[in-house]
């Protein structure tokens, strides 16, 4: 299985912004409306096309606290996810890779008790996506650009 490296994986899909037009690129646009089918242009195993949808489920846009656990319903076909944080500017806070359908900001197992520790928190307005890949480490499939407020 070709495993790829978070910012790897991240690098290769250029998301457009608002996820409303294949071929363009930039960042998020956090107040488009989500969509089902998502136009994404892929470097990835040199294939362009539209991707299955990965359905989010938590946490909540306004209210996650600083340390939210990400949840997301599980995608036929894929080997791995890879979630992405980031400023709504985009320029990115965090990013994650595994197989698990759930992870906590920061990959803690439990939340620590203080939120002063060393590690990345949800300070501001911020958006999240998720993207899920094959055994052989092509995108099938990318979640809206979810808005996400501590």
């Amino acid at each position: 299985m070709r495993r790829l490296s978070t910012l790897a994986a991240i690098a290769a899909l250029s998301v457009p912004a608002g996820l409303a037009a294949a071929g363009a690129s930039g960042p998020p646009d956090p107040a488009a409306a989500p969509s089902t089918s998502l136009p994404i242009e892929t470097t990835v195993a040199g294939a362009t096309g539209e991707l299955a949808a990965v359905t989010l489920l938590e946490p909540a846009t306004a209210g996650a606290g600083p340390l939210p656990t990400f949840r997301w319903e599980p995608v036929a076909g894929a080997a791995e996810y890879v979630l992405a944080v980031l400023t709504q500017s985009g320029e990115p806070i965090w990013a994650w890779q595994g197989a698990e359908t759930s992870v906590m900001l920061g990959a803690w197992d439990v939340a620590p008790a203080d939120v002063n520790v060393p590690g990345p928190l949800i300070a501001e307005a911020s958006v999240w996506f998720v993207a899920a890949f094959d055994a052989t480490g092509a995108p099938i499939a990318v979640s809206e650009m979810r808005p996400i407020a501590p």
